[in-house]
């Protein structure tokens, strides 16, 4: 954008950016450091590829000139990308624009702390191959990138720094640029910084920006609750630019309709008649949701009346959030000539089951026939799905509908294959489980991380562990590796979990305890747990937090295989990050501690549960009580004790739980 080239000289190069690390930046050494770092981390990684294999096969010369088609994105470790980059640079071999292109989208998606260095060591190379090579775009792309990255890493100002050095270079922003600088100052920065943002666009820029960067701006005031400047923005779209596309609209409309005003919500739907903008089925659908919400039931049926007016088709959805049930609607949709689709059925067999009427459901999923609609995927994965979450309904059911979508030639997709698996899951149906895993691979449908969950979850729900269930788990990671997913903080805390069952699972409460603070003497399933436990946090990914079941799980497997002191420390660090653990946790920490005459320290955490208000249970009372008669508290023993006595009726009520749900309360 023109607004750019006043600020100087040529940008002397990217690396000078700030980063918040101590990664070295010349092209040499910032290389192997990086894969170094990697290596560290990676220890669930799969072989290593040749490189030759990452992306392309071999080819001969005359191949390789030919070859002008980008490379599709693969599932392959960022590691084996990374050797693979630094190879290709060091023998100047084959660096394409695409290829360039290609190994910022892995860095990119990678996305952990070593990839801002990563790409700066990429952008470097593009900076010095573009003028020989006509690398534009790929510059283009790979500042967009790193200055996502910098955003992902709160760093507002080392992505500003990009942004205006790009014109320094001869490189406008690109429409990217625009929005993902508009996300991150949305993000990272004031209401200011978006005006003054927008302001450094000329007059001629404000006419000819695209609906989207309007949106963005409109998306980043509404987000922070100021509705009056995403209005704002609204109609300076208006003024400055002749576009007429509903989503700027839309979008002010949802603002509108999530805080129930409908008054303004009006004054927006009436703007667009004014500028001569269309209202699609879309807008419709959010003004009549809100004025169904605010009750105003007149003003609704006079929109109703204006969307049939227009010539816009109304389906399903418009009726649905005006009130009507998905019977009349369907009704209502045959009573205009309408011809009812797949999609109008799909969502009015969905509002039938969130509402349990699933009998309902079901006759309305085999009336699509006789209205010759056809279902597809989505109508059986609804009913499948609903047979799935319900125990009252029959298995055997979803199966036949499964044989029924097959045979009509439907190719299932992974959100019905993960509701079967669920179901089997239900029923500890391991074999029809892994039968299923098997029919996915054929299918060539991927797993996504609900998917793995749902089946670590079936092992760690079964009463007795097969000694081939951590493998089953194992290979569960795998397909995680294979298929470049994300596992979360549920991942992690049953693998964990399935793993800290096999420690001393035989000892109970009061039990000997014998303590064994050797890493070394360790059993192996610990030192596993450990290592993920340290992988969780090395992510440094909300969704990868570890949360108190992680804390207790971690705790009361290191007090089982006698790491007290180590579980003591990770008590501590639990404390600082105020996170509360389960009961279990507590009682099985204190337990060992009394039975080492470690009696001081069980009176801490005594005192720090009741600080945050965590209700004992008998055996805590016990092992307190123990403790304050070894250590002669005779005041606070009669204090406990009478504390106990008091607290009988609760006690007796969790006692009575725990009966009918035994080996269920683990982690609680």
């Amino acid at each position: 954008m023109s607004f750019l080239r006043t600020i100087g000289k040529a940008w002397p190069l990217i690396q000078r950016v700030p980063i918040r690390s101590s990664w070295v930046t010349s092209t040499s050494a910032a290389g192997p450091a990086v894969t170094r770092r990697f290596q560290n981390i990676h220890r669930h990684s799969l072989h290593t590829t040749p490189c030759t294999q990452l992306f392309i096969p071999a080819y001969s010369q005359p191949e390789k000139e030919a070859r002008t088609k980008a490379p599709v994105l693969q599932n392959i470790p960022i590691q084996n990308v990374w050797e693979e980059f630094l190879e290709r640079v060091k023998n100047d071999d084959d660096i394409t624009e695409d290829y360039l292109i290609l190994v910022c989208r892995h860095i990119k998606r990678d996305g952990r702390s070593e990839s801002i260095p990563m790409m700066q060591t990429v952008m470097r190379e593009i900076n010095k191959r573009k003028e020989e090579k006509n690398l534009a775009k790929a510059f283009t792309i790979g500042c967009n990138m790193l200055i996502h990255l910098f955003i992902n890493k709160e760093d507002l100002q080392s992505a500003r720094t990009i942004f205006y050095r790009m014109s320094k270079m001869n490189t406008q922003p690109n429409e990217v640029t625009i929005t993902t600088m508009i996300n991150g100052i949305a993000k990272l920065g004031t209401t200011q910084d978006l005006h003054d943002f927008y302001e450094l666009f000329t007059d001629e820029e404000k006419k000819t920006c695209s609906a989207d960067v309007y949106k963005r701006f409109i998306i980043a005031f509404g987000e922070r609750g100021d509705l009056a400047n995403a209005r704002k923005y609204l109609d300076l779209m208006s003024e400055n630019n002749q576009i007429k596309e509903d989503s700027p609209y839309n979008t002010m409309l949802t603002f509108y309709e999530n805080i129930n005003d409908h008054a303004k919500a009006v004054d927006v739907f009436e703007a667009m008649i004014k500028h001569d903008v269309k209202p699609t089925e879309h807008t419709y659908a959010i003004l009549l949701a809100t004025l169904k919400k605010c009750e105003e039931i007149e003003k609704m049926d006079e929109v109703y009346q204006h969307m049939l007016q227009s010539g816009t088709i109304p389906n399903s959805g418009h009726l649905l959030v005006m009130g009507m049930s998905p019977e009349m609607a369907l009704d209502e949709l045959r009573r205009l000539n309408v011809n009812t689709s797949t999609r109008d059925y799909n969502a009015c067999i969905a509002i039938t089951v969130r509402q349990n009427r699933f009998d309902q459901a079901l006759r309305m999923f085999r009336k699509m026939a006789k209205d010759n609609v056809s279902p597809d995927v989505f109508s059986y994965a609804i009913v499948i799905d609903a047979i799935a979450k319900d125990d009252t309904q029959d298995a055997d059911l979803a199966f036949e509908l499964f044989d029924e979508m097959r045979n009509r030639g439907i190719r299932s997709d992974v959100v019905l294959y993960t509701s079967l698996i669920s179901l089997c899951s239900r029923k500890n149906d391991m074999p029809n489980i892994m039968r299923l895993l098997r029919d996915m691979k054929e299918s060539g449908v991927k797993p996504n991380i609900y998917t793995i969950n749902t089946i670590i979850g079936s092992l760690l729900n079964k009463h007795k562990l097969h000694p081939k269930d951590i493998e089953i788990a194992d290979s569960m990671w795998t397909q995680i590796e294979l298929n470049n997913l994300n596992p979360d903080t549920r991942t992690y805390n049953m693998l964990i979990s399935l793993l800290s069952r096999k420690i001393n699972p035989t000892r109970k409460m009061g039990d000997p305890y014998i303590q064994n603070n050797k890493y070394e003497e360790m059993p192996f399933e610990m030192k596993r747990i450990l290592r993920l436990f340290k992988e969780m946090k090395s992510r440094r990914s909300k969704s990868t937090r570890p949360d108190f079941i992680t804390y207790t799980v971690v705790i009361n497997s290191l007090v089982g295989c006698g790491q007290l002191k180590q579980a003591v420390l990770l008590h501590e660090e639990a404390r600082s990050y105020r996170i509360n653990l389960s009961l279990s946790a507590y009682n099985n920490l204190m337990d060992g501690l009394e039975k080492t005459s470690q009696m001081t320290q069980v009176m801490t955490i005594w005192h720090y549960m009741k600080t945050q208000n965590i209700l004992p249970d008998d055996d805590t009372y016990g092992i307190v009580l123990e403790s304050c008669r070894t250590l002669g508290l005779t005041d606070a023993f009669s204090s406990i004790r009478m504390q106990r006595k008091a607290d009988f009726a609760r006690l007796s009520e969790l006692d009575s739980i725990r009966a009918k749900r035994p080996g269920q309360l683990s982690m609680m």
